[in-house]
This record gives C-alpha cells, structure tokens and sequence, in this order.
C-alpha cells in the first residue's frame, strides 16, 4: 500500500508524457470560405494524406467564385490540406520549387496562406495572418522571381514586423530589381521612410493633355510620352528619372479621360497599395525639397537599402523577434 501513491504519481506523469507529444487532433468541419452575401462549405477529404493531397494541385486549381476582391475562395483541396497545420507547410514548399506548372505554383501559395490565417477569413478587409511558419515560408519562396508579385500581395494582407528583416535581407542579396519589395514596404509603417508624400493639392492637380493613341500603340510607349510630357510641361515642380524615357513598366501607368491626365494619377499608380493585393507599379516616387522625384525601381531599391543600414541593430533585432501588426496608416487618396 506503502508504494500505491508513488506509482500512481508516476503513471499519470508518463500519460501526460504520452499526450503531450501526440500531434492535435485534426479538425475536418466547421470551415468555409466568404463569398458575396453568402458562405460557401468546402467538402474536406479527411482520408487521403498531404503526400497524396499536395499533387492534386496540378490539376484542382481554381478558386470558387467570390465576386468580391477581397475574398480570396480557397476550393475544397486547398482546404483539405491546410487543416493539416504546420505539417502541410514543408511539403507544400517542396511542391511549390518543384513543380512546372505556374497556375498548380499559384494554388500552393494560397494554400500556405490558408494554413497562415488558419483556415479562417475574418472580414472584408481583415485578417489574421498569424502562423509565423507559413509566413516564413512565403518569404523564402521570395527568391523566385516569378512568384514575388502573388507572394507580396498574400503578405501584405496582414503585415508583420518581422517581414521587414526578411524582406531587406532579399533586397540586399538579389541581382534584381525587386520591385515589388520597394512597392510593398509602403504597406509597412517604418519611421522616416525615404519615400515621403504630403505632397500640395495645388501641385496634385497639375495636369497635361495627351494625344488620341492607336491601337498600335503599346501601353510602354504611352507611359513613357506622358512622363516625358509632364517633365518638360512643369519641371518646376517635377524631376523624371532619364530612364524613365526607356522603360519597362510593369503596367500602364494611367487612363486617361478626354485626353488629359492629373498629377495625381500618376502618383497613385505606383503608390496605390491595399489589402486586396494592389502593389502599385514598378516605379516610385518621393517628394523632397518641394520637388517631386519620378525614378525607377533600381533606384528605390538604393533609397530602401540605404534607410535600412541607417536604422539601429536594437530596431533591426526587434522586427525580427516580434510578430505585431505594422500596417502603415497611409490611405492612398492622401498623396
């Protein structure tokens, strides 16, 4: 009897033991996705594994219709392997780097950032994405050049402070231009950052008008004629980067009605960054002695490297460890 409590102590020592290391329970239920005034439940496969789930990707890749920008619509295999947690994220990962087929790429992303928001939408413009693994695993899919437009887009949904290290630590390395780290920072809310707005609503309403253009015409040949147009018309006001005049934008940089064009819609081109996956174009602007500096991208990234050696290691070390919210408090109607 003597030895009855001190066995049972270490029986329920060695079950607690055991519990703790089995893996949680998975959850097949209880999930849908947000659609126009309505939800939509996905049928979850709650028999095959990761590995027999992840390459079906090739094929299942569509999105349900949401008929709102906003709201993603992960279909029922994204689903079906994001509620395996942090033990989809290397697999997927492996698939992404591996895979020939752009659309199957695409479809693992937003399953990574289903897994990062815990297979939950929370609004309209909100939401949580938390799983510092998924984001972690988004950022080193970074380096591939063709994935950094959707990758930024999914990140920026929810920025986080330890995104900035990671993110400058690509700038730094790349032989690119990373354009769109330069236009996705602007989402992030950094001290002193170089490219500054506030520019004067006199300034924002200049404008130019423009010829009428024919279908011959490509959108790079138009958007180098309007900022060659506005940089001879106000250079008071307005200095263009020369190689702007012989660049490849990533898009047209406005439209125009009854052939003019506003100050203002330049700078919301490329500034214009939001929660729907909008990063702007791939080039920028800053305001500085009262002069607005159009430049390209290989440019920003001289401007964003040389603010980030200027912060102190204290900063630098507590971006890296920290998982807070960052999202700046610029609107992009405030230029």
């Amino acid at each position: 009897m003597k030895y009855f409590i001190p066995i049972l102590l270490i029986l329920i020592l060695l079950s607690c033991k055991n519990s703790s290391n089995k893996a949680p329970k998975i959850k097949y239920s209880g999930y849908y996705a947000l659609a126009e005034d309505r939800r939509i439940y996905p049928m979850i496969d709650s028999v095959s594994s990761i590995q027999e789930l992840i390459p079906k990707l090739k094929t299942n890749y569509t999105l349900y219709d949401t008929y709102k920008g906003y709201w993603i619509g992960y279909n029922d295999l994204m689903f079906s392997i994001a509620v395996h947690g942090d033990s989809a994220i290397q697999p997927l990962v492996n698939f992404i780097e591996t895979t020939n087929s752009m659309n199957a790429k695409f479809a693992g992303l937003y399953t990574l950032h289903l897994i990062g928001i815990h297979c939950k939408e929370a609004g309209r413009d909100y939401e949580e994405f938390t799983n510092m693994n998924a984001r972690k695993a988004l950022l080193k899919l970074y380096r591939n050049v063709d994935l950094q437009v959707k990758i930024m887009q999914l990140l920026i949904r929810d920025p986080r402070e330890s995104d900035i290290p990671q993110l400058f630590d690509i700038l730094e390395s790349s032989h690119t231009d990373c354009w769109t780290i330069s236009s996705g920072l602007l989402r992030y809310y950094l001290p002193n950052k170089p490219f500054t707005r506030g520019i004067p609503e006199n300034i924002l309403h200049l404008k130019i008008h423009m010829k009428e253009y024919t279908n011959d015409y490509h959108d790079n040949k138009i958007n180098q004629d309007i900022l060659k147009k506005i940089n001879r018309k106000y250079k008071k006001y307005i200095v263009v980067e020369d190689t702007l005049f012989n660049y490849q934008f990533s898009h047209r940089i406005a439209s125009y009605d009854d052939n003019q064009i506003y100050l203002h819609e330049l700078l919301s081109s490329c500034a214009y960054i939001d929660y729907c996956g909008e990063i702007g174009n791939n080039y920028q602007y800053y305001y500085k002695n009262n002069i607005i500096h159009f430049c390209s991208s290989a440019t920003s990234k001289k401007l964003w490297l040389a603010w980030w050696k200027s912060q102190s290691s204290t900063y630098k070390n507590r971006l890296l460890n920290s998982d807070k919210r960052i999202k700046d408090k610029f609107i992009p109607e405030d230029l």
